[in-house]
């Protein structure tokens, strides 16, 4: 099994702290395999896609990849990531971004859908290869928000090939949490993401909790519990550091 960690940010986005060559260094010594970063497409231009492609292939080697990506912010609050590219293209329709993303060999996310769970259209589905079901920034570094793996058991019967993942939407090394990804090693040397479009994928594991991805199989009951606790200790926290209620 190889272990990679997803939806990664780094300086090349607006929000991201660290460079690429920080990042790999930092990732290597953890043992991770590959990393794929995903940066934000509404501040990007040709010239800086070819920066990104470049530094990642200055720190791969043939134990450590590190993919390049974007993520594309698209109308009606959808966020496609596009795992694996080397050109830039920029537009807000998600089925065009899905479709460009194909053509060029990568791998195309639903990213972190809780929250716009409404405008995933069946059309979207069929054509898109993977959905985030724990997006670690959004649904918590612990484990998975039961809600969208609810959700999944619906949005499989619309694409039987719709593969499960896992994302940690970090953006430095300050706030990095363990959400990775294990694949089988079925892709030799050369590690791609056409090893999680093609049913690579395996397990999505974070430091306590961990999924299969092909069928994640939960007692939601169980995770529905864990979830209130979870909810009630962060808004104690929050209220400890002052934070304002989000439901107000």
């Amino acid at each position: 099994m190889l272990k990679g960690l997803i939806h990664i940010h780094t300086n090349f986005s607006y929000d991201g702290k660290n460079t690429v060559r920080e990042w790999a260094a930092f990732l290597r010594a953890k043992g991770y395999n590959f990393v794929c970063l995903t940066e934000h497409d509404d501040d990007f231009d040709d010239a800086k896609m070819a920066g990104m492609v470049e530094e990642c292939r200055k720190v791969s080697t043939p134990s450590f990849h590190m993919i390049p990506g974007l993520e594309f912010r698209c109308a009606n609050k959808v966020h496609i990531l596009g795992l694996g590219l080397t050109k830039f293209y920029r537009t807000t329709d998600p089925i065009e971004a899905v479709k460009f993303i194909r053509t060029n060999n990568g791998a195309s996310v639903i990213a972190h859908p809780r929250g716009y769970e409404g405008n995933i259209t069946k059309e979207l589905l069929k054509t898109v290869d993977c959905v985030e079901v724990w997006n670690g920034a959004k649904d918590s570094r612990f484990f998975p928000h039961p809600e969208v793996l609810e959700r999944y058991k619906g949005w499989k019967e619309v694409n039987p090939n719709l593969i499960a993942i896992g994302g940690a939407d970090v953006h430095g090394m300050d706030s990095y949490f363990q959400l990775d990804v294990h694949t089988a090693d079925n892709a030799g040397t050369e590690w791609n993401v056409r090893n999680l479009r093609d049913g690579g994928l395996r397990k999505i594991c974070g430091r306590y909790f961990s999924i299969s991805s092909g069928e994640p199989r939960l007692p939601l009951t169980c995770l529905w519990g864990m979830r209130l606790v979870y909810d009630h200790v962060k808004t104690w926290r929050d209220k400890q550091k002052g934070k304002p209620d989000p439901s107000r």
